[in-house]
This record gives structure tokens, C-alpha cells and sequence, in this order.
């Protein structure tokens, strides 16, 4: 006779009945509650993702700001959280306002370089390049008058010069970048739009190449489109929140709980959670991970869709 699975007691606010509304979410509907227990996630882990698989070891969630507490209420309330109550919890906090930035400043894969990320890249650099870095590009004048920027920038036209080859303003920022690169995976183009799409491409693959050689990255050939549908069905948010109020508490549930707590009826077992739905759920809170910037560009597609 089989020994009797002994019931796990779940939090009052765990009801599967909650997660209804994702069986019609779209790309952007998704992206949206990652991004908030990502951001959750992120500050329970005090920004080190390496403490993701030390599943014994974990602290309990740090007070930290208003936003991430009242995100978390609105999680637990509500299950998929309307964007009109994330904006009303997060414009009143710093966080909040990063949170925002997150959601309202969603870009394609591929975009122009804005200004605050050409500030960011510099975070990349490592510490004695980067004041190098700021030394050349910040137009800071000295007690004298004198604007070192505006120096260097002279140099540009004597390009055998080795004042100039000294300067490091002919490096390009991803040459610095390899830490920041290999983590993030961005990088910093120049594109000379005068040239015909034909050429752009032929040179934009090279580029690739270089860079990726640079950090050290390998890039899978080809990425399925991510099937929120599947996430759905495998109760992939539901499993974040339950991991999130473990990893806040202090509660360690074995897998099958989990598993029966995921899946009433038996539909999954405990090998499913740790072979398929606890692997997908960290990958996805993982701001760098193939399946969260997949994600990300499907849903900056839902966004910029013409009216």
C-alpha cells in the first residue's frame, strides 16, 4: 500500500482561480507580470543572481521599498495585476519609477541608441577605463578653462598620430565593455544610414561576429517564438508567486506540495516542476535570459503595432 502524501498547508491568498485571465493574455500582458516579480525577485535577491540555485541558503526578504511590498499585496490580491494598478502603487517610489521604465520604455531588439543608454554602457567599463571614459566624453571645463572633451575631440583628425592612437577615442565601447557585454549581451553600433540596406547588412553580420567573438558569446541559430499559452497551462505564474513567498518567508515546500498545489486534479507531477516548470520559471525572471528578451521583443511588437 502506498504511503499517503501528507497535505502541505499553501497561503490563504493562493487560488488558481486567479490566474484565469492568462488564458487570453497576450505577449505584452505577460511581459507585464514578469516584470514585476522579476523586479520582486530581484530585490529579495538583493541583486545577485547566483544566489538562485542555493535553495537553502536564501534570506528572507529585505522591507526594501514601498512599491515592491505593495506590487507584491496586489500580486497576492489579484493573481494577473491590472497596469493601472501597477502604475497607481509604483509613481510614488524610486523603484516604482524603475518598474515603470521597465514596462512604458519597452524597445525592440534593435533600436537607435538613446542617451540613457549610452550613460549605462559606461557601467560596463571597467573602473580605471571608465573615468578614461568620462575624462574624454563628459565636457567638463577644468579651473582653467579648458575643456579636455573638446582636446581629444581635435585629435580626431590625425589619425596616425599617436597622441591620438593614446587618446582611446577611436576604441569603440564595445571594446571595453567585455564584462558588461558578456552579462548583458548589449552592445554599442554606429550606423552610417546613407549606406543601401543591401551593404548595412552585409556589414551589421560582421560587426555581430566581432563583438560576440569580444565577449565570448555563443548564439543559438534560430529561437522558437515563446508560447505563453504552454506557460499557461503549466501554471508558470502561479509557481513564481509560490516561489516568491517561500523565498520571502522562509517557507521551503517539497516539490510534490508544489505539485499538487499546481495541480489539484494530478494533471503534473513533482518531475515536471523540477524538470520543466521551476527551469522556465527562473529562466524568465531572468532579465538576460533567451526566453525573457524573446518574450521582451514579442511584446515590444504588441506595443508598436500601428492603431
Amino acid at each position: 500500500m502506498k504511503n499517503k502524501r501528507q497535505e502541505q498547508p499553501l497561503p490563504d491568498w493562493f487560488d488558481l482561480a486567479k490566474y484565469k485571465p492568462l488564458k487570453c493574455a497576450t505577449d505584452l500582458d505577460w511581459y507585464t507580470q514578469l516584470v514585476i516579480r522579476r523586479e520582486c525577485w530581484d530585490f529579495a535577491h538583493q541583486y545577485d543572481p547566483a544566489l538562485e540555485e542555493q535553495d537553502d541558503q536564501l534570506p528572507s526578504m529585505p522591507r526594501g521599498d514601498g512599491a515592491v511590498q505593495k506590487l507584491i499585496a496586489l500580486m497576492r490580491r489579484d493573481g494577473v495585476v491590472k497596469l493601472e494598478d501597477i502604475r497607481r502603487v509604483c509613481k510614488s517610489y524610486p523603484w516604482g519609477d524603475h518598474i515603470l521604465g521597465e514596462i512604458d520604455r519597452l524597445k525592440p531588439s534593435v533600436h537607435p541608441l538613446t542617451i540613457e543608454e549610452l550613460y549605462r554602457a559606461r557601467t560596463g567599463i571597467e573602473e580605471e577605463r571608465r573615468k578614461r571614459f568620462d575624462q574624454l566624453f563628459i565636457a567638463e571645463l577644468t579651473p582653467e578653462g579648458r575643456a579636455p572633451y573638446m582636446e581629444y575631440l581635435g585629435l580626431m583628425n590625425t589619425y596616425h598620430d599617436q597622441a591620438y592612437e593614446n587618446s582611446g577615442i577611436g576604441d569603440g565601447v564595445h571594446t571595453y565593455q567585455k564584462v558588461g557585454l558578456t552579462g548583458t549581451g548589449l552592445s554599442t553600433f554606429g550606423v552610417n544610414l546613407r549606406l543601401p540596406d543591401s551593404l548595412l547588412i552585409q556589414q551589421f553580420k560582421i560587426c555581430l561576429r566581432n563583438s560576440r567573438k569580444i565577449a565570448d558569446l555563443k548564439i543559438r541559430k534560430t529561437v522558437r517564438r515563446q508560447n505563453t499559452k504552454q506557460w499557461a497551462r503549466y501554471r508558470i505564474l502561479p509557481y513564481i508567486d509560490l516561489a516568491l513567498w517561500m523565498r520571502q518567508t522562509g517557507t521551503r515546500m517539497p516539490r510534490p506540495a508544489v505539485a499538487d498545489a499546481l495541480f489539484p486534479l494530478g494533471r503534473k507531477d513533482e518531475e515536471t516542476v523540477r524538470r520543466t516548470i521551476r527551469p522556465l520559471a527562473m529562466s524568465l525572471l531572468h532579465r538576460h535570459s533567451i526566453s525573457f528578451l524573446q518574450l521582451k521583443h514579442q511584446a515590444s511588437q504588441c506595443m508598436n503595432k500601428p492603431d
